[in-house]
């Protein structure tokens, strides 16, 4: 009876020398991916090999050259349940060998392999490639480093896999970290940040580790290492504001490097990136508002009628508490001190002008009046089970309101079909569209950054200027005063 033996991530027929104490190495056949195949030559001999030594496979390339061949290197993981240990006999046909961990599967692809070598000094490891033609190898002492250069070259390509090898094994005894790594650095360092902006750059950083540009030591990169990342980024589809992100923490990173000693320049600064697409604002006028707040659960009409009212992002709204209404005033306000942030907690409004005391509409103190009968420090609103109002699930409320659902008769599944409005706004459209009726009413862009907690002018004008065309036929007039009706004759 055959043994039956497993590899893992590989489509093609296959051969696998056993490594060991015996000369000839013992090859066994075995078709695709967690196949068993029974066949005479799968049978397992007297000493198999231990957990944890390499096992060299080879298949035939079915791509541009069927008659080339694919090797690889993978790692005995072990044997079923119930089974001996590696170095125990085992009769013939019992136990399953499993190969994990192959370097390189496809063979049309960056052709590495890595090869156990027994010598004088003990084992190394080579890794073997082919560039232009030619085989090549590296040698390495440790398994661990062996893999990490093999995955580099199939993940970066050969140039860039030897120019971070030629980086990192340099003859000078200093140690200088790697991009990746004077990221953690930097991230570790930082104070006065929130713990989610944190955890978004240990991510980030995360990512970096293992690009070409990450594994670089800071002394070395450049910046064309930083465009190539840019650009690699780019044509895999991720969004511009992301990579102005990643960009914004590696260039933090390499400033304080720089100040350290570690780097002599910041290859990062002034790297160009694709503007990021603002989305378009949806608007909803008075009558369209009252649509929506018609069809909202009667319970967070309150809630809306606030956002709709004063302009608060709804991280701020869902945060006030009942001492933060101050009804006592004429008109009514509401202090803006706090906000939920992304990982839960309260924090500081998203600028220093967030922390702002606003004039709340008539009919919105109405509505909310009834929630002031509850201890001043108690939430303003709350769920239906008391606790805090999750803004997930108020999005997911909100496209209930605004949207129209149909069942199909034959399937009995819900469609979505857009309400009469002709339009399908976000919950943070409703602060749009208050700051386009205050703009409509005659407010300034000044009033306004005050209302809505922007910390410039600047923000206001970009985001909200077009609104206001009258501006530009007020500005002429204006402009039109400074000139005589007549021309004063020039003497010639």
């Amino acid at each position: 009876m055959a043994t039956p033996v497993m590899i893992r991530d590989h489509r093609d027929d296959a051969t696998v020398d056993r490594p060991g104490p015996i000369r000839s190495p013992i090859r066994h056949r075995f078709a695709g991916p967690h196949r068993r195949i029974d066949d005479e030559s799968a049978r397992c001999c007297a000493v198999r090999p231990a957990p944890g030594s390499l096992v060299r496979a080879s298949c035939p390339r079915r791509d541009s050259n069927p008659a080339g061949v694919n090797r690889l290197t993978c790692e005995v993981a072990g044997y079923d349940a119930g089974q001996r240990d590696g170095s125990s006999p085992v009769p013939h046909g019992t136990g399953r060998l499993l190969l994990i961990e192959s370097c390189f599967v496809n063979r049309s692809r960056l052709m590495a392999s890595i090869r156990e070598r027994h010598g004088r000094k003990g084992i190394s490891y080579s890794v073997l490639y082919r560039e232009k033609d030619s085989q090549r190898s590296r040698t390495f002492q440790d398994l661990a480093s062996a893999r990490q250069h093999a995955d580099r070259i199939e993940r970066l390509g050969v140039e860039a896999a030897d120019r971070i090898y030629e980086a990192t094994h340099r003859p000078d005894p200093e140690v200088v970290p790697t991009v990746a790594e004077q990221a953690e650095r930097h991230i570790a360092a930082l104070s006065g940040v929130q713990p989610y902006t944190i955890a978004t750059y240990r991510t980030m950083a995360r990512q970096l580790a293992v690009t070409a540009l990450g594994a670089m030591p800071v002394d070395r990169a450049t910046r064309e290492d930083v465009a190539g990342w840019i650009r690699t980024q780019e044509a895999a589809g991720v969004a511009a504001k992301t990579i102005k992100n990643r960009h914004a923490l590696l260039s933090a990173a390499l400033t304080r490097a720089v100040d350290d000693g570690t780097a002599t320049r910041n290859v990062a600064a002034r790297a160009r990136i694709a503007r990021t697409e603002r989305r378009e604002m949806t608007f909803l006028t008075p009558a369209e508002f009252q649509i929506v707040l018609g069809r909202a659960t009667p319970y967070y009409r309150p809630l809306l009628m606030l956002l709709f009212g004063t302009g608060l992002r709804l991280g701020e709204a869902t945060a006030l508490r009942v001492s933060d209404i101050h009804p006592e005033f004429t008109p009514a306000t509401l202090t803006v001190s706090r906000a939920w942030k992304k990982g839960g907690g309260y924090g500081a409004p998203k600028t220093a002008a967030g922390r702002r005391t606003i004039a709340i509409p008539g009919p919105v103190m109405e509505a909310i009046g009834p929630l002031l009968d509850r201890e001043p420090g108690e939430l303003l609103f709350v769920n239906t089970a008391g606790r805090r109002v999750q803004q997930a699930t108020l999005h997911d409320l909100w496209q209930g309101w605004i949207t129209d659902w149909i069942f199909d008769r034959g399937t009995g599944e819900r469609t979505r079909r857009s309400p009469s409005l002709g339009k399908v706004p976000r919950i943070h459209d409703l602060r749009h569209s208050h700051a386009a009726f205050m703009i409509g009413t005659g407010m300034s862009l000044y009033d306004l950054k005050q209302r809505l907690g922007h910390e410039s002018i600047q923000t206001t004008a970009d985001t909200y200027g077009h609104l206001m065309p009258e501006a530009q036929v007020q500005a002429e007039r204006a402009a039109a005063l400074a000139f005589p009706v007549a021309p004063i004759a020039i003497e010639s």
